[in-house]
Formats: structure tokens, sequence, C-alpha cells
């Protein structure tokens, strides 16, 4: 069995007279990514392998969320899922390890929304900072291959940033 986890980067900063990919995260972009790291850690779904789009606010995300929530998660930058499809996210993918059981991507929209429907059967729309799980009954990332007609995966939950409060996720059981 292997766990997916799809997160677009958190709010970016509007303001800024930067060019898209060099785009910081807003403060509420940080807050967000915190509790992210923060969520899976108290839930116990530490992800083995972050793959991050190269843009700034992907990025810092990634790095927000794996040290609040305490990670020894590797974080492997790449250019290919900046601006891609679900189909270029799916090629990845694909490349990952077979020892790595929970992989985490990170990228932008349209990519989330899409991966999730091509994977699922089902859609979901992605606001920033929004964090999807899909459970996949496989035992290599390499059967995810863009070629195929169909997948199996089952969707376990898709949570947008809202239902992250400061450090309360009543809906977690704590880790004793």
């Amino acid at each position: 069995m292997k766990s997916l986890y799809i997160l677009r980067h958190g709010k970016s900063d509007w303001h800024t007279s930067v060019p898209d990919h060099d785009r910081p995260l807003a403060q509420r972009g940080e807050r967000a990514a915190r509790f992210v790291g923060q969520f899976l850690s108290r839930a116990n779904q530490t992800p083995d392998l972050i793959l991050s789009s190269t843009a700034l606010r992907a990025r810092s995300t990634a790095t927000l969320a794996a040290s609040s929530g305490n990670w020894k998660t590797v974080i492997q930058e790449t250019d290919a899922l900046y601006d891609a499809t679900a189909t270029e996210a799916l090629f990845e993918i694909a490349k990952v390890s077979k020892n790595v059981d929970r992989l985490l991507v990170l990228g932008h929209e349209p990519m989330c929304s899409s991966l999730v429907e091509k994977v699922t059967g089902g859609w979901v729309s992605f606001v920033t900072a929004a964090l999807a799980s899909i459970e996949f009954p496989i035992k290599s990332w390499s059967e995810l291959s863009p070629h195929r007609e169909e997948w199996h995966g089952k969707l376990i939950f898709f949570i947008p940033p809202k239902l992250f409060t400061k450090n309360d996720f009543p809906f977690v059981k704590q880790k004793k």
C-alpha cells in the first residue's frame, strides 16, 4: 500500500514585484504550512519523501511543514512540478523509489486538482494549502505510470486550510 499526499503551496504574497517563480509566501501561507506539518505528524502520517516544485512559495511550504512537524524527510525539488499537468506529475511520481511508502507532492493549481481527478476519478478544488491523501493498492510508484488508463486510488481525506485552527486538530487523535 502506498500513500500519496498532494499539497498545494501556501498563500503567496502578491504585494511583491518579483517573477511568479520567485513569489514568497504570505504570512497566512506560512501559518498554514506549519499547521499542515503539525497535522501530519499528529496523525502519524509523516511523509518519507517530499517532491516539491522549485517555485519559492512551494519550497518554503515544504520547509515550513517539515520543520513544524519535526520531520526528517528529504525535500527533493524539481522544475518538472512547476506549471505541471497531472500527467507530468505522474511521470515524476513514477520515478520515486519503491522504498518510499508515503510521498508528498507539493505543487500548484490546476495540477493538484487534476491529479486527484486522474487517479481517483473524483474532483476536489485545491485552495492554497489544501491537502489530500490518496491510498493505492500498489507496491511500486512505477505502477502509477501516466500511460495507464485506470488507477484505483482511494481518497482518504481532503482538508482545506480553514480546518486547521491554531494548534488544535480535534479530529486527530493525539500521540501518547
